[in-house]
């Protein structure tokens, strides 16, 4: 694909923010707010470049996509062999968008591998981790390591006792150190928690077993390494008296792994807790959040979602919930993503079920648990990754969108990346925080998926009298309208001209412009029919005299009312 520079310019003059209130799940309210002569937008976000991976059978998919110290990407993910198992699959491109190799990993087992993540060295070795059926054995844990060109140096592979799954949940390297937790089934035949530290030649270095305070499950979610380099993993242990109850549990190992102590907590009047995010700060405060079930009542209220702090002291102090100041529980809720800000402050990403419908929200907490704002998001697309930059600005995906808050929680702008079903799942920013990486997974009508990457890079929108000339694309009036409305935009030279209208899934309804235009306002009707909805009209303009052939995008939201 030929590389691009292209700008995504979002200059906002009506929101919409749909607040969900339902004491018994009986009232649904939508505010507009119409913010009239407000430019929302503070960065340009360019595209620099796309790239489309596609395995020969049609089906691949990404888990996670980073950057190294000097910006080559790293890519794990899985595609099918010629046998219809699944392969690890690891790609390296570099600053350019060019790639430079892939690597394919197949277990000995020759059936299903499925990486959870990569991580990269300070000296560019990449390194994949994962679950792979053994040779005489379920799932194991594998870990790989790659040099910087593509050789594998070394695999490590974990079977328990009993050769059945074990599989890794989270990892994370440390001074080309990688330290694996996940699930094991133990001697008792009941699933353990399982941790392992691998030096840099892939030698076993230790190995934790914690079965909780009596025979059950136990498993875990989270992982985590303080500046003492001990480690910590969260995740659920069976309750000692309630057998139908498993608790909250973190467990903080030296780095030597001698286990130091665990911590427990349950909420007595809910059963299974599963602690799926956790923190460890600099001053060794603990944040840790999950989910907690409840048995014996309709699946819709079953769940919810409790965050914990507790200081160095492993003194708790304070719980809160993922929606309210009181700390009481938001009943269908879970928590999906769990972040720190530079102060201090907690960003969530949580979704909540009502009714067979999914409703997502971010959350911010303050760092002693008050609860500051939240901000609810569309019902019914899947949240990705989210991510807070040094100033405070939250980046959030959701399905094929990229939305930027401000740090008090006001939407800033909202990109919608075209694709039939395009999902993105990852986000990961730069050493300097100027770029980000999107990977995401994209699916056309007949079902075949291929991995979709985007490099962006974030910039300050230039003000006038930069000595810039730039076209711009005007809100459309009426908006919101109902049978049709008029989309007005500016040409500041002489043009190629694209005008196109999106649905809110970023496919493309209609082709309103295609041609080039002299310097001048133009205006074009939009008159088709469309349900009910959110629309975006998206000018691209692309001058036809300048040295640099330098793509401008520039969207607006329409909203439709049938």
């Amino acid at each position: 694909m030929e590389n691009k520079n292209t700008t995504i310019s979002l200059v906002c003059r009506y929101s919409i923010r749909i607040l969900f209130w339902s004491q018994v799940g009986l009232a649904v309210f939508i505010m507009l707010s119409i913010i009239e002569n407000a430019v929302l937008m503070a960065q340009d976000l360019r595209i620099v470049w796309e790239r489309e991976y596609q395995s020969q059978d049609s089906t691949a998919f990404v888990n996670q996509a980073i950057f190294d110290d000097v910006g080559n990407i790293y890519l794990a993910g899985y595609s099918q062999n010629d046998q219809n198992s699944e392969d690890f699959i690891t790609l390296k491109y570099d600053a350019d968008g060019n790639q430079e190799w892939i690597a394919r990993y197949n277990g000995p087992g020759n059936s299903t591998d499925k990486p959870i993540g990569v991580s990269v060295d300070r000296q560019g070795n990449p390194y994949i981790v994962g679950q792979s059926i053994g040779l005489n054995s379920d799932f194991d844990f594998v870990v790989i390591k790659y040099d910087h060109n593509g050789f594998e140096k070394w695999d490590a592979r974990f079977d328990g006792p009993l050769h059945g799954a074990d599989v890794p949940t989270a990892f994370l390297v440390n001074n080309q150190n990688t330290y694996v937790p996940g699930r094991s089934l133990g001697p008792d035949s009941t699933l353990d928690c399982i941790t392992i530290k691998y030096n840099s030649d892939g030698v076993e270095q230790w190995s934790a077993n914690y079965a909780g305070r009596r025979t059950g499950l136990d498993q875990p979610y989270a992982l985590a390494m303080d500046h003492l380099q001990n480690v910590y993993i969260a995740g659920e242990s069976s309750d000692e008296t309630d057998t139908l109850a498993t608790n909250f549990v973190i467990v903080k190992y030296d780095n030597s792994g001698n286990e130091l102590w665990d911590l427990r907590y349950r909420n007595e009047i809910y059963h299974r807790h599963r602690a799926l995010k956790m923190i460890v700060d600099d001053s060794l405060n603990i944040y840790v959040s999950g989910e907690i079930v409840r048995y014996g009542s309709a699946r819709d209220n079953a769940a919810a979602t409790q965050t914990l702090k507790y200081n160095a002291k492993r003194q708790i102090q304070w719980i809160g919930s993922d929606a309210n100041d009181s700390g009481t529980d938001v009943p269908g809720s879970r928590p999906i993503n769990f972040v720190m800000d530079s102060l201090g402050n907690l960003v969530f990403s949580a979704v909540l079920v009502e009714f067979g419908q999914y409703f997502y929200r971010i959350v911010k907490r303050a760092n002693d648990g008050k609860f500051l704002w939240e901000n609810h998001l569309k019902p019914d697309r899947d949240v990705g990754d989210l991510l807070v930059d040094s100033s405070g600005k939250i980046y959030v995906a959701q399905q094929n969108v990229l939305m930027a808050f401000s740090p008090e929680g006001a939407i800033l702008w909202e990109v919608p990346f075209e694709g039939d079903y395009f999902y993105i799942s990852d986000l990961e920013f730069s050493q300097n925080e100027t770029e980000i990486l999107i990977a995401g997974n994209l699916y056309d009508t007949q079902g075949n998926s291929s991995i979709k990457l985007i490099k962006t890079k974030l910039s300050p929108v230039m003000e006038p009298g930069d000595n810039t000339i730039r076209s711009k694309l005007h809100q459309n009036s009426p908006n919101p309208f109902m049978n049709s409305t008029q989309i007005y935009y500016d040409v500041a030279q002489t043009s190629r001209v694209v005008l196109e209208v999106y649905d809110i899934l970023g496919r493309k309804i209609s082709t309103l412009v295609d041609e080039v235009k002299e310097k001048g306002r133009y205006d074009v009707t939009l008159n088709i029919p469309f349900s009910s909805g959110v629309y975006f009209s998206v000018l691209k303009t692309t001058p036809m005299e300048a040295q640099f052939k330098q793509t401008e995008i520039q969207a607006r939201k329409m909203v439709l009312i049938n």
